[in-house]
């Protein structure tokens, strides 16, 4: 039965609406592109794998292969293809990082990925995905790279380490310098080696250059044309989360006209401040809904306690109510239906962010959806991309109640709302095409070893 809190006897704020259960999203998984098609001769188009092949490899979540005599601290190799990606720049870990899942979800279950780099670089679980910390520099890499037998590599940025890619190069893998950067490039200790940098570079199989200045740059240090081009750098931001269509149609449907914004991930503290901002825009505009999507259970019931202790016209979405034209609050179910409530709301606060000591919240998912990006001044676990969305004009940062309200009330204005909503996902989507080709030169490298 569905619950709906009333603030009288006769006034509603639910309907009852049959849906489908929610199931819970991905916290950003990547999108399957199309994007195939080279440009040069530097990148080569993956092929799909064949039934053939994926008869003959480990079922999807086998036991990974045992390796007897490997190395203190790393876990076993798992079976099959093994595509390995250094990042040693901490800055460039998350488009790394969805590098690895758009490889994983165009070969699922057929390929692991391993990314190494910084030994306190960050690493978001995901099945398939190894993080390991880069060997130390100086030591002798053998026992790393005899453990992991890669099949292929992408070098990230460039901060190159001679004795580590001359080990992948006498094991014969294949490497790509992806998105090689100008600073990158212009360590100090390689002006003292420059004979040693001239024949490291050539070693590479491909080079992607993320701008004219390191293309020239790599074709100085040795780098062979045909085998270099300019692509700009990977993409940060995730692909769009899966939601269900018919329900979105359901709810644009009722909800038409209604300014909309949402609040995700709500913790417990930051509940009540959230609702203070929304009983302020309620007096701007008597219509605005508020989607409140908590952070855990108990921010969730932490809200449902407010909500009906401070007489707020609300409804519970998880037990199956929707909103009705009086209802002020939309209580969503914790971690579930993000794709759906992004496309809803055109505006979204960015919780885990008013709270000193909170690390606040990845916001490229929400800027994939061409949300107005606004966020609390907490963000330091997210800071370079906040920062990157800040520049563009997609993001906006609040300190309290006060100015997340009035922020919101500058949003009522829909020509405002789509400008911060743009910029913010032209940064969310920039290196789509980049990560596409890159990850395609890593499968046809695989197929063309005959791992995949």
């Amino acid at each position: 039965m569905p619950t709906c809190a009333t603030s009288s006897p006769t006034s509603t704020s639910c309907a009852k609406a049959p849906r489908p259960t929610p199931r819970p999203d991905p916290a950003c998984p990547p999108h399957r592109s199309v994007l195939r098609r080279p440009v040069s001769t530097a990148l080569s188009a993956p092929v799909a794998p064949t039934r053939a092949r994926m008869a003959t490899r480990a079922a999807p979540g086998a036991a990974p292969a045992m390796t007897a005599d490997r190395p203190p601290e790393m876990p076993p190799r798992p079976a099959g293809a093994l595509a390995w990606i250094h990042c040693p720049d901490p800055a460039r870990r998350k488009a790394a990082e969805q590098l690895a899942l758009r490889l994983l979800a165009q070969e699922e279950g057929l390929l692991s990925v391993l990314l190494t780099g910084p030994s306190d670089a960050p690493c978001t679980p995901a099945p398939g995905l190894f993080c390991q910390s880069e060997p130390p520099e100086g030591e002798d890499p053998s026992g790393f790279l005899d453990h992991w037998h890669p099949d292929a590599l992408v070098w990230l940025s460039g901060y190159l380490r001679p004795t580590l890619l001359s080990g992948a190069r006498q094991r014969a893998i294949p490497m790509l310098l992806a998105e090689a950067e100008d600073h990158a490039l212009e360590e100090p200790r390689w002006r003292l080696r420059a004979s040693l940098t001239r024949r490291l570079i050539p070693t590479f199989d491909a080079f992607c250059a993320s701008t004219g200045n390191a293309a020239r740059r790599l074709a100085r240090l040795g780098a062979d044309p045909e085998k270099l081009e300019i692509t700009g750098p990977l993409q940060e931001g995730c692909g769009a989360l899966p939601f269900d269509a018919r329900l979105r149609e359901d709810l644009a449907t009722e909800l038409t006209g209604r300014p909309i914004w949402l609040a995700a991930p709500v913790t417990a503290e930051e509940v009540d401040p959230i609702l203070e901002a929304q009983r302020g825009m309620a007096r701007l505009a008597h219509r605005v809904l508020l989607i409140l999507s908590p952070a855990d259970e108990a921010a969730h019931a932490a809200a449902a306690r407010l909500l009906g202790d401070q007489g707020w016209r609300w409804c519970d979405w998880r037990e199956g109510a929707s909103p009705g034209e009086e209802t002020q609050v939309l209580l969503a179910e914790p971690g579930t239906e993000m794709g759906l409530w992004y496309r809803v709301a055109p505006v979204c606060f960015l919780a885990r962010s008013l709270v000193r000591g909170q690390p606040g919240t990845d916001p490229y998912p929400a800027a994939a959806h061409g949300a107005a990006i606004l966020h609390g001044p907490h963000v330091r676990g997210h800071l370079a991309a906040y920062t990157r969305l800040a520049q563009a004009g997609g993001a906006r940062s609040v300190r309290s109640a006060d100015s997340l309200q009035q922020a919101l009330g500058r949003l009522l204005s829909p020509d405002q709302a789509a400008a911060m909503a743009s910029a913010a996902w032209q940064v969310a989507t920039e290196g789509a095409e980049t990560t596409d080709r890159v990850a395609g030169w890593v499968i046809a490298r695989l197929e063309e070893k005959g791992v995949l």
